[in-house]
Protein backbone atom coordinates (compact mmCIF):
# COMPACT_ATOMS: atom_id res chain seq x y z
CA UNK A 1 0.00 0.00 0.00
CA UNK A 2 1.54 3.46 -1.01
CA UNK A 3 1.25 6.01 1.54
CA UNK A 4 0.16 9.85 0.67
CA UNK A 5 2.44 12.86 2.85
CA UNK A 6 -0.25 15.05 3.66
CA UNK A 7 0.59 18.57 4.04
CA UNK A 8 -2.04 21.05 6.08
CA UNK A 9 -4.43 22.52 3.56
CA UNK A 10 -3.57 26.56 2.43
CA UNK A 11 -4.68 29.75 4.28
CA UNK A 12 -7.41 31.21 2.69
CA UNK A 13 -6.03 34.96 1.26
CA UNK A 14 -7.45 37.73 -0.02
CA UNK A 15 -7.03 36.46 -3.31
CA UNK A 16 -8.30 33.37 -2.93
CA UNK A 17 -12.05 35.18 -2.94
CA UNK A 18 -14.47 38.10 -4.20
CA UNK A 19 -15.52 40.76 -1.45
CA UNK A 20 -19.09 39.28 -0.79
CA UNK A 21 -18.51 35.53 -1.99
CA UNK A 22 -19.92 32.79 0.04
CA UNK A 23 -17.85 29.77 1.40
CA UNK A 24 -18.83 27.06 3.25
CA UNK A 25 -17.78 25.36 6.43
CA UNK A 26 -16.61 22.10 6.57
CA UNK A 27 -15.73 21.01 9.84
CA UNK A 28 -16.04 22.72 13.33
CA UNK A 29 -14.24 25.61 14.77
CA UNK A 30 -10.61 24.80 16.17
CA UNK A 31 -7.32 26.41 17.23
CA UNK A 32 -4.55 26.16 15.24
CA UNK A 33 -2.42 23.07 15.73
CA UNK A 34 0.67 24.27 12.65
CA UNK A 35 1.18 27.33 15.17
CA UNK A 36 4.00 27.54 17.89
CA UNK A 37 2.52 31.02 19.08
CA UNK A 38 1.41 31.66 22.84
CA UNK A 39 -2.05 32.77 21.23
CA UNK A 40 -4.04 30.28 19.77
CA UNK A 41 -5.03 31.01 16.03
CA UNK A 42 -8.83 30.60 15.68
CA UNK A 43 -9.33 28.80 12.34
CA UNK A 44 -12.03 27.11 10.44
CA UNK A 45 -11.77 24.28 7.59
CA UNK A 46 -13.80 25.84 4.92
CA UNK A 47 -14.23 25.52 1.22
CA UNK A 48 -14.46 28.56 -1.43
CA UNK A 49 -17.68 28.67 -3.62
CA UNK A 50 -15.21 29.82 -6.61
CA UNK A 51 -12.56 26.94 -6.04
CA UNK A 52 -15.20 24.14 -4.86
CA UNK A 53 -12.77 21.41 -5.03
CA UNK A 54 -10.15 23.07 -3.16
CA UNK A 55 -9.75 23.40 0.82
CA UNK A 56 -9.03 26.21 2.38
CA UNK A 57 -8.17 26.92 6.10
CA UNK A 58 -8.84 30.49 7.28
CA UNK A 59 -7.32 31.93 10.57
CA UNK A 60 -10.22 33.73 11.71
CA UNK A 61 -9.93 37.52 13.60
CA UNK A 62 -11.55 37.93 16.73
CA UNK A 63 -14.75 40.26 14.91
CA UNK A 64 -15.29 37.21 12.83
CA UNK A 65 -15.17 34.92 15.40
CA UNK A 66 -17.28 36.80 17.84
CA UNK A 67 -19.75 37.05 15.26
CA UNK A 68 -20.17 33.42 13.79
CA UNK A 69 -20.27 32.31 17.57
CA UNK A 70 -23.43 35.03 18.57
CA UNK A 71 -25.14 33.31 15.57
CA UNK A 72 -24.18 29.51 15.01
CA UNK A 73 -23.69 29.05 19.26
CA UNK A 74 -20.82 27.21 21.29
CA UNK A 75 -21.46 23.63 19.64
CA UNK A 76 -18.78 23.33 16.68
CA UNK A 77 -20.58 20.78 15.49
CA UNK A 78 -23.70 22.68 13.91
CA UNK A 79 -21.15 25.55 12.62
CA UNK A 80 -20.86 22.63 9.73
CA UNK A 81 -22.67 23.15 6.38
CA UNK A 82 -23.63 26.94 7.32
CA UNK A 83 -22.57 29.34 4.98
CA UNK A 84 -20.39 32.67 5.33
CA UNK A 85 -20.19 35.55 3.65
CA UNK A 86 -16.78 37.26 2.76
CA UNK A 87 -16.03 41.09 3.57
CA UNK A 88 -13.04 42.27 2.29
CA UNK A 89 -11.40 45.20 4.40
CA UNK A 90 -8.27 47.67 3.52
CA UNK A 91 -6.31 48.22 6.77
CA UNK A 92 -2.91 49.54 7.59
CA UNK A 93 -1.43 47.60 10.41
CA UNK A 94 2.15 48.62 11.69
CA UNK A 95 2.58 50.92 8.61
CA UNK A 96 1.66 48.05 6.22
CA UNK A 97 -1.23 47.98 3.98
CA UNK A 98 -3.18 44.51 4.12
CA UNK A 99 -6.65 43.45 3.12
CA UNK A 100 -8.60 41.82 5.87
CA UNK A 101 -11.34 38.92 5.49
CA UNK A 102 -14.24 39.14 7.79
CA UNK A 103 -17.04 36.95 7.63
CA UNK A 104 -20.61 37.17 8.47
CA UNK A 105 -23.20 34.50 8.63
CA UNK A 106 -25.66 34.27 5.41
CA UNK A 107 -28.62 33.51 7.55
CA UNK A 108 -28.31 36.58 9.64
CA UNK A 109 -27.67 38.36 5.91
CA UNK A 110 -30.74 37.08 4.75
CA UNK A 111 -33.27 37.87 7.90
CA UNK A 112 -31.79 41.56 7.65
CA UNK A 113 -32.84 42.26 3.95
Amino acid sequence: MLVKVLKPPEWLRSKDVNDGDAITILAQPTTNPFTSSQKPELILPLVSLREPDKLFMWRLNLTTWRTLFQVYGENGQSWVGKQVKVKKVNLTIEGREIIALYGSPIEVNARLA
